[in-house]
């Protein structure tokens, strides 16, 4: 016996029996339409002839048919169909003349004369039940003739008919057995013809360890444990059928070193057969396969292998489409947890070679085409369209020698596009902004102009247009408004030294401030208006100015720190840059300085009310101003 790893085993090969052997058998015996669609290299083909012997042996009639030629030697579908008959009339040998037979029924169409044939020929004449076998299934794919007279869902369909057209007899005689390496949706878009789903999945999943012990004997002479041998190999494979034969086949080469272990032995191989090596065909298929996904799929693909790499055994699902594309490819294989049927990795050999920096650069590779399948998907609506840095992204992408698809480069097109309109209208956009702008300006200037032609009357009506403003959004219960107008009224006021002329507006800006803050801050309390409020520079301390002939220092909650004292109104307070003193000024022809604690340091006197004052930026200095037409540096 001999190790034997690829294509249909020879009698002398190992041969590792598992459940599937006993399983396809079984369904064909009982009349069911069977379909093999598993990756390949994983025993499919010994498989099939390992049935035709049990079928056989049952007096069961098997035909086997291979499409690996059939798309290159035929022009059209009469052709290939022939070619299909043909295979079936020599292996039943039946008395039919296909060529007569199609010249006679040339008014059909090519399924339907293979249908016919099937009906008429074959299971009309035929006395102890067959079972069709077609391999390599997945090139039916390939096959476009130059008369366009072939489409696949037909011939599925074909096979689907037949099988329901004996749905009356106590036992089918015509049964198919398809066998390839494709998802069902790949081989038919049609769910309503389709006959996989009136049909039964055989999978034909990896070697068990148990399953393995098979391949024990053949490892005996090379002087290692072979159950030891065994072990690590399924370590690395996971049973995958052909990488476990091609470690065995290698090892039963080797022989015992003291040096070396069992599972060095295996490791060493590994790296040189898999890890180290660019022809293996299984790990090269994955590749092949990947390259050839539909591109709307390619991202999902990526991203739950990625989750497969870290760790994550999902459930198998039902109709979807990731999932068989994943166990196809060989990346990844079914598992069973608490009964569950759940996906996971194929194997450490895999992992390795096609590991999360392959899946980054993949996914690099193609960034944009989830972009594109959604822009696709919403009927290419603008609003999927790259912009910006993304777009720049997409670009040097494919400046990079990256060759798009017809659909990404209508995408990237469009959305070239749509990002100079969008420019455009922003440079439009920011046209009109400074026309109007400038509109405004010149408006202003207008403004200007008139106020220049007669200024106390026009800082007139802005004070009381302010004033009536501030006053209509108190009465509207809009303080922080109110408090705004009545600010810029003050202001105005203030700039023309008319504060006195116009008292009211003092009360109205103290009313809407009270009223803004009201919600958020603590209220400082005098016995009549309060003419000024000032933090210091470093916002600890607040100093207040009031018609009650005092000024008070306060902290941030509102605890009083001391009382300042006048002969009469206060008419404002102000904290020195360097917070340690402050001064007020007060009707009573004083302004006069304080420290921090309310001591008083000096009193500053004029002939009239003093108006303002203020230090110094070096704290060196006061200026004060007064009524009494003079302005002092103390």
């Amino acid at each position: 016996m001999h190790y034997q790893s690829g294509g249909a085993l020879n009698p002398e090969a190992f041969y590792v029996k598992r459940a599937v052997d006993k399983e396809l058998p079984e369904a064909l015996l009982n009349g069911e339409f069977c379909f093999v669609l598993a990756p390949r290299q994983v025993g499919k083909t010994s498989l099939k002839f390992r049935a035709f012997e049990i079928l056989k042996n049952n007096n069961i009639q098997c035909v086997n048919i291979d499409l690996q030629s059939k798309g290159k030697i035929h022009t059209n579908a009469i052709s290939f169909y022939s070619s299909l008959m043909d295979d079936i009339a020599l292996a039943l040998k039946l008395q039919v003349h296909i060529p007569t037979y199609l010249s006679d029924n040339s008014s059909f169409p090519a399924t339907h004369c293979w249908s016919k044939f099937l009906k008429e020929e074959v299971l009309a004449k035929i006395d102890t039940p067959v079972v069709v076998f077609i391999d390599e299934i997945d090139l039916i794919k390939s096959l476009e003739f130059a008369d366009k007279s072939f489409f696949s869902d037909d011939f599925f369909f074909s096979i689907r008919e037949m099988h329901e057209f004996q749905g009356n007899l106590t036992h089918r005689k015509v049964v198919f057995c398809l066998i390839g390496v494709a998802t069902p949706l790949e081989l038919i878009k049609d769910d309503e013809r389709t006959p996989f789903n009136i049909g039964r999945s055989i999978n034909v999943g990896d070697f068990s360890l148990e399953e393995m012990q098979t391949l024990r004997s053949g490892l005996e002479k090379t002087g290692f444990n072979s159950e030891k041998l065994l072990e690590a190999v399924y370590s690395w494979t996971d049973g995958n059928p052909f990488m476990s034969l091609k470690l065995c086949y290698h090892l039963s080469f080797k022989s015992k070193k003291a040096s070396i272990s069992e599972e060095e032995q295996v490791n060493q191989l590994v790296e040189e057969l898999f890890l180290n090596s660019n022809d293996d065909p299984n790990l090269a298929y994955a590749e092949k396969r990947f390259k050839h996904l539909p591109e709307g799929i390619c991202a999902e693909f990526l991203s739950r292998y990625g989750h497969l790499l870290r760790g994550e055994k999902p459930l198998i699902k039902v109709n979807d489409r990731i999932q068989p594309e994943l166990r196809l490819s060989g990346l990844a294989s079914e598992c069973n947890i608490a009964g569950a049927r759940c996906l996971k990795i194929r194997n450490k050999i895999f992992a390795i070679v096609y590991d999360e920096d392959w899946v980054k650069a993949k996914q690099g590779d193609r960034f944009i085409a989830e972009y594109c399948k959604r822009w696709l998907d919403s009927g290419k609506n603008n609003d999927y369209l790259l912009r910006g840095d993304s777009l720049k992204k997409a670009l040097s992408w494919v400046e990079a020698n990256n060759t798009p698809t017809q659909d990404e480069n209508e995408f990237l097109l469009d959305s070239q596009a749509n990002e100079n309109d969008l420019k455009q209208k922003e440079l439009e956009k920011e046209r009109q902004h400074a026309e109007e702008l400038q509109k405004l300006l010149d408006e202003l200037t207008i403004a200007k102009s008139k106020a220049e032609e007669n200024e106390e009357k026009a800082v007139n009506s802005q004070i009381l247009l302010f004033q009536e403003q501030a006053r209509t959004s108190l009465l509207n219960n809009e303080p922080l408004i109110s408090t705004l107008y009545a600010s810029q009224a003050y202001q105005v006021a203030e700039d023309k030294n008319w504060v006195n002329k116009y008292a009211a507006l003092r009360f109205l800006l103290t009313q809407a401030m009270l009223k803004s803050v009201e919600p958020y801050l603590l209220t400082l309390n005098h016995y009549a208006s309060v003419n000024s409020a000032r933090f210091s520079t470093d916002n600890q301390s607040i100093v207040t100015a009031s018609w009650d002939n005092t000024a008070k220092i306060w902290d941030r909650k509102g605890n009083l720190l001391a009382t300042l004292n006048h002969q009469g109104s206060v008419n404002s307070a102000r904290f020195s840059a360097d917070n340690q003193s402050i001064v007020t000024v007060s009707e009573d022809k004083t302004a006069k300085v304080w420290d921090r604690k309310g001591n008083l340091l000096a009193t500053l006197n004029h002939q009239g009310s003093v108006n303002s004052a203020r230090f110094s930026a070096d704290n060196q200095s006061i200026v004060t101003a007064s009524y009494d037409g003079t302005a002092k540096v103390w």
